[in-house]
């Protein structure tokens, strides 16, 4: 094949040349119709190189992608930017129920240096289906911008230090939680039945979830929601911050 005739002519080894392949990636491109250099986000993420000390962004061509995604640990400094933020769709079903103990979420993240932008994430499990994340992320240094995440409970998870801004986030109960330091900016929330909305189990000396500039928004059916709760006796230095 043409890799080995390269490699033969250069004295190296196939593994070597592909290793230089992989060290030299640029940006890529996911596109559902086959146009791009992938037909899913998955397949993308698992072709960037393992450690880039540079940013590498994954651009996501308008359509609805059916699959789980996750980002492992190694995948640093990754960017996964959608064409549209209405129409880049995220979608499938995932909870509690279906993988008892294990990973219940749609889309997920253990990558440092991680900036999601410009698209929709929605875990299509129904209502009363269990905990149901759209995003669980346990990782730092986050940047969320421009995101739509839908679901009903457990909406975001999210652990470590994550920045998000003018984002929507629709869910019911404890739909935003973690034990993670996390500024919401200008970030419409909108509770579709009675329940609440945060659970932070921060530590000791660390910051919890803050918001600011944020409109909080609620279905004409609503009759008793709560901003926030925790059990002190378990989370006693739970902090939630709600500004202007």
């Amino acid at each position: 094949t043409l890799p080995m005739k390269i490699s033969r002519a250069l004295g190296i080894t196939v593994t070597t040349l592909f290793v230089a392949f992989a060290v030299h990636a640029k940006d890529l491109t996911v596109a559902a119709d086959g146009t791009g250099d992938f037909k899913t986000v998955q397949a993308a993420v698992d072709a960037v190189p393992s450690d880039s000390a540079t940013r590498i962004v994954i651009t996501v061509r308008k359509g609805t992608y059916a699959e789980l995604v996750v980002v492992p640990r190694e995948k640093k400094n990754l960017t996964i930017r959608g064409e549209d933020r209405q129409a880049t769709v995220i979608a499938a079903m995932n909870n509690a129920r279906l993988n008892t103990g294990g990973r219940r979420c749609s889309f997920s993240v253990a990558a440092d240096g991680f900036e999601l932008e410009n698209l929709t994430l929605h875990n299509t499990t129904p209502k009363g289906g269990s905990q149901a994340e759209t995003l669980d992320m346990r990782a730092d240094r986050g940047i969320i911008r421009h995101c739509n995440f839908i679901s009903f409970q457990d909406t975001l998870r999210i652990n470590g230090r994550v920045y998000f801004n003018d984002c929507y986030i629709e869910g019911d109960v404890d739909f935003i939680w973690g034990n993670g330091t996390v500024y919401f900016n200008r970030c419409d929330i909108h509770a579709v039945h009675d329940g609440y909305l945060v659970q932070s189990r921060n530590r000791a000396g660390q910051l919890g979830y803050i918001f600011v500039d944020c409109k909080l928004t609620g279905d004409a059916s609503i009759t008793r929601y709560a901003l926030a709760r925790i059990d002190p006796r378990v989370f006693p230095h739970s902090q939630v911050a709600f500004i202007n």
